[in-house]
């Protein structure tokens, strides 16, 4: 919803990255990164196979030179040799050693020379955001900077357009920094299948991508637009619209996320369900906190026996198909998903299996 999407400076991940700072000379991180850049093992795609990121401690301590990468199959792709690396987005990851941050494909190979900045954002259509100096601007993916740091909080770009805020105004720029739709107040989301959330006199309404009101403004809340709907709040109950305004179907919801792949999760009279896209009911749980599906796979928390909160993974017929053990479980992404079991985290695959470390499943 536009309250909780307004937090767009904060660090994402489930809140896990921490910055580790340490002075070193710039052209010193240059030729470290080239002495470790280590020969790659069972990558027959390089350009294309998915990466994930690594820390060789399993507790994301930042100890230096703890970041590596692995393939899929968990294979080392990237021996431990970063302070600190992000995922790879459009082919692209930060990585960080010292202070500076530089950026590497999926060969290895430094393609953005390491520059002084925090917190950078993954590639969104060919920008990232970097935070300089605590501002922020946008970088292409040569490391030019093409929009220069001056915003409070930003969104990443999509549908060519991202929500920036300068000197406490809310206001939507193209990848040139122009600004667009000045008649219009903005709340901090992005576009999302054409149309963005605008305010006027504390009502919520969409705005389309040629500047004209797609839909009035009337919702005390609005969310992003996800496969033709988007969850509205109004008179204290949330419903679905489509992209004409229109009610999707009759059933009004306690709490209400955006579709993904075909289902949303609901809080339907104080139930967690999971509904299609013409209101039916798939499936319930029980439990209280349940994401979005992802991949076919949706994590799930319960209270255990012991009232300890354990995260599991539900399918899309409701079933549970990874038992509820883990602290905490990221969404599947490129077929692995990361977990979190006691102080040490690992990548589990969809049977459940250990993917790395190796042996972690004996690790006591």
């Amino acid at each position: 919803m536009v309250g909780k999407d307004c937090e767009f400076a904060e660090l994402s991940n489930g809140g896990i990255m921490q910055i580790f700072f340490r002075t070193l000379v710039p052209g010193v991180f240059v030729l470290i990164l080239l002495i470790h850049l280590p020969a790659r093992q069972n990558t027959p795609e390089p350009e294309t196979e998915p990466l994930f990121m690594i820390d060789a401690t399993g507790k994301f301590s930042h100890e230096p030179g703890s970041y590596g990468y692995i393939n899929a199959a968990g294979k080392v792709v990237f021996e431990p040799q970063y302070d600190h690396a992000y995922d790879f987005t459009e082919g692209l990851a930060f990585v960080k050693q010292g202070e500076l941050f530089g950026c590497i494909d999926k060969s290895g190979r430094i393609v953005i020379e390491p520059f002084k900045c925090a917190y950078p954002w993954p590639f969104s259509e060919g920008l990232a955001a970097v935070n300089v100096d605590g501002k922020w601007g946008f970088i292409d993916k040569s490391g030019k900077m093409v929009i220069a740091p001056q915003f409070s909080h930003i969104t990443s770009f999509k549908e060519g357009f991202a929500c920036v805020r300068l000197d406490n105004t809310w206001m939507v720029i193209d990848k040139k920094g122009d600004r667009f739709f000045a008649d219009h107040a903005f709340g901090g989301q992005s576009f999302s299948e054409g149309l963005i959330a605008i305010i006027k006199d504390q009502k919520w309404g969409y705005l389309d991508n040629s500047g004209k009101v797609a839909i009035e403004p009337e919702y005390e809340l609005v969310q992003p637009f996800a496969e033709g709907l988007a969850p509205v709040f109004r008179d204290n109950r949330w419903h679905y619209i489509d992209k004409s305004g229109q009610k999707a179907f009759d059933l009004e919801f306690v709490d209400a996320t955006p579709f993904s792949e075909g289902l949303a999760r609901v809080n339907l009279d104080y139930k967690v369900c999971y509904i299609d896209r013409t209101g039916a009911v798939t499936f319930e749980r029980p439990e209280a906190n349940a994401n979005p599906f992802s991949e076919g796979m949706a994590a799930f928390r319960v209270v255990n026996a012991d009232g300890a909160l354990k995260w599991g993974f539900v399918d899309k017929s409701g079933k549970i198909v990874i038992a509820p053990k883990f602290e905490y479980a990221w969404d599947f992404s490129n077929g692995l998903a990361r977990v979190q079991l006691g102080e040490r985290w690992a990548y589990i695959n969809k049977a459940g299996d250990y993917i790395w470390p190796e042996g972690f499943g004996e690790i006591p």
